[in-house]
Parts: C-alpha cells; structure tokens; sequence
C-alpha cells in the first residue's frame, strides 16, 4: 500500500508524508535506508540460487520473525554465503511469501517483488535514501536536498556506528580532461601522480581538551573499514604528538591507500583485497599498505563546503605538507608518505611530468581554489588508459591449453566476459589470472551479474554505423557479490 501511494504521488514532500503515515514499516525502512548496512545479496543472485537449489530441505534454520531482523542478520553478517541464501529462501518458504507470489502473480507489484526490492535497498518509489531518511526524521538529514549537513549529528552517528553510510559523503571527485593544453586559470594548476589504489579518508576526532580521541577509516561512501583499525589506532598516536594537529576541532585526511610493488608500481587488486578483510590478521600485513594524503580539510569545510568559504588548495596543502613532513621525520614507522603536488607554472613543467607520467596511472591536476565536494573541473585526471565499471552480463566458456604446476593440458576455463558498452557486447578476454579462469569456468553464475573494472585504451569506433566498442579492454578488478564497498 504504501509503495503504490507514494509512487502514485508527484511530489516529495507528499511522498515523504506518505511514508510518516505508516509507522509500522519504520523498523524495516530504517533497516533498508538508515543503517547503512550491505545486505551481502542481490535479488538477482538469490533468483538463482533458488532456481538452481534442489528441493531437500536445509535442517534447523531458525527463521526471523520479521523481514527487518533477517535484513538485520544478513547486514551484520551474522550469516553469510551460502548459509545465508538457506535462510532467505526458508524465511520466504516459512512466511508463506512464495504462495502468496503465485496468488498474486498477475499484480504489477507482488509481495516478493517487494522483498527483492527491499534486499536490493531500492523501493522504486522516486525517493532517495536521503528523502526516506528526512520521512523518518533521522537526526543528521538536511532538512531539504540543498541544506547543509549539521556536523555534529555527523559527528554523532559516526561515532555511534562507526561509519556513516548512507548520509551524503561530500567527496571531491575528478573529471577526465578533455581540453589540451589545461583549461585557462586565474590561480594556478597543481598537478601529482595519480594513484592506482583505494580513496581513504580519515576523520580525526578532537575532544573539548584538544586531544586526538579517535581515527576513523572510511571509504569515500562512508563505510568503515574495519581491516583499517589497527592502522588507525597507530596513526591516532602518532597524530596527537604532532605540534602541528589542528586542535580546534575535528578534521580529515583525504587521500589513496596503496600498496607498492618492487618495481615502484601499485596494485589496486591486492590493496582491494587486503581491505576486503574484516581485519588484518597479520602484522606482516599492515605496513603493505601506504597511505599518502592530497587534502587536509577541518569537518565543517568539507560538510558546508557550499555554504560557507574554506581556504584553497595550496592553503591546504601548506598545513598538510608540514604535518606530513614532521610524522616522517620524527615517526619514520607511519604508513603515510607524501604525494609531491607541482605547480605548474609553465607548459613545459606540464610536459616533463606527462613524460614520466608514461609509466603511471597517469596525472592528477588540481585547481587553486576552495574545496568542491562533488565531481568537478576543479580536480581533472589526464590518464593514458580509461577505466569505467560494468555489470557482467556473460561468461564465454571454452577449451584451453593451459599450465599447471607446468603441466599443459586441454582444461574447461573462462575464454572472455561479456559486458555491454554503449548497447553493444563487448568480450573482455584479458586480465584473468589462471585460477580465476579455472574457478569461473566452473562457476559461472557467480560471475553473472557482478560489477567488474574495465580499463581500455580508448572507444573502438565503427565506420558502419554500429554502436562503438572499447579498443584493448582489461579486467582490472571483479567486485564482491554485494557490489562495490569503496
């Protein structure tokens, strides 16, 4: 009732009323919108499962009572994997949700149509979770889609949770330049090495003393990372003995975590996989991953941003240069290393860079102005390969002779991927690893319908009309089943 009034209502305040007057969906709503958990599933991989799952019944599940708690269950990861699709499919099975479907099966909106909707935290009913959240009245939601964000109710949730998914992260993001040479300025360009890893931020939490009382790891969503604790624990110590902390409130780093190879080059995949982990169990582990900052911002520049002025770029970078100078200094163990910023005060330093750029990701330029959270000509990343996400939409499975252990025989494996660019399918046949190849060839469901990372050299146009294709595409990454978490 309540999703088909409110998609039948024009306005969003109306629509944000409709939810308020049904009070009882509020712990579910809550769950879906508020929590900010992942739910680890799709309705498209559980379809599958039960399609494919035989018909004896799994022994001793204990069934949630509610829709809320099995989502609840399912954020938390008290139940995962395969274990996890047993008690989806007996909580439908129990509740009588499958028998009523088939009652209802010519309705435009079913009673697992719902569910699979809720799993998949998207009602479909033209509201964001930002309105839900206002509906709900959540301490911390702007009052309108252009308010600022109070920064102390987002202070308040994330030292609740932890994490603040999903209130809005006002991240600074960049665009592709497109323009040659660099789009004319009244201040000045700076210009680093772009980083092939993952974007971290770190909130520090100044208590009314002025002492550094926490560090907080998140993604640029919002989500915490759990494996960074540890690290965050060691950064708080040796922040909060720096005489440069800013002690008038909290603040953060914003910057790529990567870990380097032998030959000077970052691996995004074993960076990615290493913050996969609810932890990281080794000590050995912790000083792979480098952390090297472009932007040090107080809380209330980088919430207010659009309201109110911050100081520029280089005035920024000024205050951060000299934080991270004293932590190598006098911290020789931190995990944060410097990211040089050049001011490009002359075409040719824009060369120079370019040239050694060649055997990099490429280069990030950033403008002299105040900070902008959001995507924007401000930051531009001039990149020799492009890169973009897919859905994997099929696997072409052939026989190749491949080794093992140096052994070479004919074996079943995974020839290319299918994603589609522009309406066309394109097939991705390199960046596979060997054991990838083996295990998806065997398993092929589970690799339809995941998010992947293509990189590519450039579109592939065609001279007869048809939609264009991508020129060399890669696999660069395949994303867990619940998407990408950062």
């Amino acid at each position: 009732m309540m999703m088909n009034e409110a998609e039948n209502t024009p306005s969003l305040r109306e629509k944000e009323a409709v939810v308020r007057a049904y009070p009882d969906l509020e712990a579910l709503l809550r769950v879906v919108y508020v929590d900010g958990h992942l739910f680890h599933m799709s309705s498209h991989t559980l379809s599958r499962f039960r399609a494919n799952r035989s018909n004896e019944a799994a022994p001793g599940i204990p069934v949630p009572p509610t829709v809320a708690a099995l989502l609840q269950q399912l954020g938390t990861r008290s139940v995962r994997g395969h274990a996890a699709k047993e008690l989806v499919h007996a909580f439908l099975a129990h509740h009588g949700v499958d028998a009523q479907h088939a009652l209802e099966e010519k309705e435009s909106l079913t009673v697992l149509d719902v569910f699979h909707r809720c799993l998949d935290r998207h009602l479909g009913i033209g509201l964001s979770a930002l309105s839900v959240q206002r509906a709900l009245r959540v301490p911390g939601t702007p009052a309108t889609v252009n308010a600022p964000i109070s920064t102390e109710a987002w202070l308040t949730r994330l030292r609740t949770h932890k994490s603040i998914a999903p209130l809005p992260m006002p991240v600074a993001l960049a665009r592709r330049c497109t323009q040659w040479p660099l789009p004319p300025t009244h201040t000045a360009w700076y210009a680093s090495r772009k980083l092939d890893g993952v974007r971290c931020l770190f909130v520090m939490d100044i208590d009314p003393s002025g002492q550094l009382s926490h560090v907080y790891a998140l993604s640029r969503q919002g989500r915490a990372f759990g494996a960074l604790d540890s690290l965050a624990a060691q950064l708080r110590d040796e922040l909060d003995a720096c005489p440069h902390l800013p002690r008038n409130g909290p603040w953060l780093l914003d910057g790529e975590l990567c870990v380097w190879s032998t030959n000077e080059q970052e691996s995004f995949v074993r960076a990615a996989s290493l913050l996969h982990r609810p932890t990281l169990e080794h000590a050995a582990e912790a000083p792979a991953l480098v952390y090297h900052p472009f932007d040090m911002l107080t809380l209330d520049e980088f919430l207010t941003w659009r309201h109110h002025s911050t100081r520029t770029f280089s005035k920024r970078l000024h205050e951060l240069t000299t934080l991270v100078a004293w932590l190598r200094l006098h911290r020789p163990a931190t995990c944060v290393r410097a990211l040089p910023q050049i001011r490009l005060d002359s075409p040719a330093i824009l060369d120079d860079m370019l040239r050694e750029a060649a055997a990099w990701e490429g280069l990030m330029v950033r403008n002299d102005q105040p900070y902008e959270g959001r995507r924007s000509h401000a930051m531009l990343k001039l990149c020799a390969r492009q890169e973009a996400e897919f859905v994997v939409e099929d696997v072409d499975i052939s026989t190749m002779r491949l080794p093992i252990d140096g052994v070479y025989a004919y074996r079943r494996t995974v020839a290319s991927l299918v994603v589609r660019y522009c309406g066309r399918r394109v097939a991705v046949g390199s960046g596979l690893r060997l054991r990838e190849r083996l295990y998806w060839a065997e398993h092929p469901d589970d690799l339809r319908g995941r998010t992947v990372t293509i990189a590519y050299a450039a579109e592939a146009a065609n001279l007869e009309g048809h939609a264009p294709s991508l020129r060399f595409p890669v696999l660069k990454y395949i994303y867990g089943k619940e998407g990408r978490l950062f």
